[in-house]
């Protein structure tokens, strides 16, 4: 992969990149095949001193501290939220733990590549084990391959290869690891407020060419009153994840029915429902498409689903009735209308998952997950939302707002990494707002910069390997969603990248002032 657009000492690194990607690419993929193995979703009703996410990203923290010093990495525990890892040569001044006598700022830039080590559960429809890695040719399939356990190892990966190439950037470069990431982003809240934290950050957990906008990010809660089979609706398994699987317990003299209703066409998707019969009841089953929240085209919400289903059950009472007619009219759509929150710009519609259902007393609580476009204004979008859901008789609401992230697109350093980019595939792509909440909202001078370039074909074209592997049914594959993977050859040509916006940036700074202007960007608070 060489590009006119590089000089010829670019091109003379890259070929040498080249060439240590090749000796280090198995090595890279068994160490991500262990990684998957470990199931890193955060359980913070476990969390202890040290392991405040639970003890499974503990584990995790464990396996990756253990892997970084076997590399010759040493490594800072932010208290269990987060890793500072660094050569051993490299003074990491923004790391809490170095002595103040070490910790001058020196004439040296610091710049972290930030990524995150927890992974939403699995879910359901796995034609693969999500937690042993499968190995299909360039391909490595299970949960955290893409996000974000590959990019993170990848991160490793650029600093082996700046010490074992002897690359001189004129920055000191750590990686910086987080266990929050797909919840409530408290692992880099953390590492903010307790760590001088660098003066540059690459976070690695969105696309190429570089990300310059997020829309606004908005978790709600609320309970909504049923009738007895309502009560029971039970689905998904993180908000930020549309739900392939949702079930509910009938009356078992609802069965015949349900089953008419099928036999005379009423019920959409009704190849999608799945009835069992139990001793308490009928259990009713609707499996749905999942996929991530932040990008629903695609998917197929169970929740949704069964409710439409059960809104055909003219037996049920009118409790359950009302509620199911409400999760269909008001949240059936993930671009709603009839909750008055119609909006776009150029980061996207404003996009409504219903993630979550669990039963209660009377009740189903609800939680969704809402991204709305990052010029809208969060409180009109929470009013309306809020608004309708009362009309609808839900109480108990609560509201959790992570307002857009925005830097301007013609910011310097921006400009120079879609540049890098560009050069190094010989394309001309523009920098891009997305719906996706990564760390850069909450480190300053922060920017998501790859490592996906999966969505940009004529860059995918520049590395010669097909992009989807075999047998992944395309309901699957992508973050938060079953069979989810990653293919090597594009993380490795990521990480010739990465190289190549380092050592560009080291030269732009000890040119420049630099520096990302903290009035362009949004509130750093957010939840991915």
């Amino acid at each position: 992969m060489e590009s006119p657009r590089l000089s010829q000492d670019e091109l003379a690194l890259q070929r040498r990149l080249q060439d240590w990607c090749e000796l280090n690419s198995e090595g890279f993929v068994q160490l991500l095949s262990e990684w998957i193995s470990y199931p890193s979703v955060g359980d913070m009703h476990k969390a202890a001193p040290g392991s405040p996410f639970g003890p499974e990203v503990r584990k995790m923290f464990d396996r990756v501290i253990a892997d970084s010093r076997a590399l010759g990495f040493t490594v800072v525990d932010q208290d269990g939220y987060a890793l500072t890892i660094a050569d051993a040569s490299v003074r990491s001044p923004h790391q809490a733990s170095i002595p103040a006598a070490e910790a001058q700022r020196g004439s040296r830039p610091t710049l972290a590549l930030v990524s995150h080590i927890d992974v939403v559960p699995p879910g359901e429809g796995w034609t693969h084990p999500p937690f042993i890695a499968t190995r299909q040719g360039h391909f490595v399939i299970g949960r955290g391959a893409h996000d974000d356990k590959g990019p993170a190892l990848l991160d490793l990966f650029v600093l082996k290869a700046l010490r074992d190439l002897e690359i001189s950037s004129g920055l000191d470069v750590v990686v910086v690891l987080g266990g929050d990431e797909e919840t409530d982003m408290n692992d880099m809240r953390h590492y903010a407020q307790t760590a001088k934290v660098p003066d540059y950050s690459f976070v690695t957990d969105g696309p190429f060419p570089v990300n310059y906008g997020q829309k606004g990010l908005l978790t709600i809660e609320l309970r909504l009153p049923t009738g007895p089979v309502l009560a029971t609706l039970r689905g998904g398994s993180a908000p930020n994840a549309v739900p392939d699987t949702a079930r509910a317990l009938l009356q078992s003299s609802l069965l015949s029915p349900l089953r008419e209703h099928i036999r005379a066409g009423d019920v959409p998707d009704a190849d999608r429902v799945v009835i069992h019969e139990r001793e308490t009841g009928v259990e009713v089953e609707f499996r749905g498409i999942s996929g991530h929240a932040a990008f629903p085209e695609g998917s197929l919400n169970a929740i949704v689903g069964l409710a439409r289903v059960l809104q055909c059950l003219t037996e049920l009472d009118d409790a359950d009735r009302h509620a199911a007619e409400t999760i269909v009219r008001l949240w059936g759509d993930p671009n709603p209308t009839s909750t008055g929150t119609v909006c776009r710009d150029d980061s996207g519609p404003l996009t409504l998952n219903l993630g979550l259902a669990r039963p209660e007393a009377n009740a189903t609580s609800l939680t969704f997950d809402m991204r709305y476009p990052m010029t809208a204004d969060g409180m009109t979008v929470i009013s309306k939302f809020s608004a309708a859901a009362v009309s609808a008789g839900a109480r108990d609401l609560s509201v959790v707002d992570s307002p857009a992230y925005y830097i301007s697109p013609e910011n310097p350093i921006v400009r120079l990494l879609g540049e890098s980019f560009n050069d190094l595939f010989d394309l001309n792509a523009k920098p891009i707002a997305t719906g996706g909440g990564t760390h850069s909202r909450v480190l300053p001078n922060a920017i998501t910069f790859g490592p996906d370039f999966w969505h940009l074909p004529e860059a995918a074209a520049r590395v010669p390997q097909s992009i989807r592997p075999d047998g992944i049914s395309p309901s699957g594959g992508d973050p938060h969603s079953h069979d989810e993977y990653v293919s090597v050859p594009h993380l490795m040509a990521s990480l010739q990248l990465y190289v190549l916006a380092i050592t560009r940036l080291g030269r732009y700074l000890s040119t420049s002032a630099g520096g990302i202007d903290d009035s362009d960007n949004g509130d750093a608070e957010a939840s991915q």
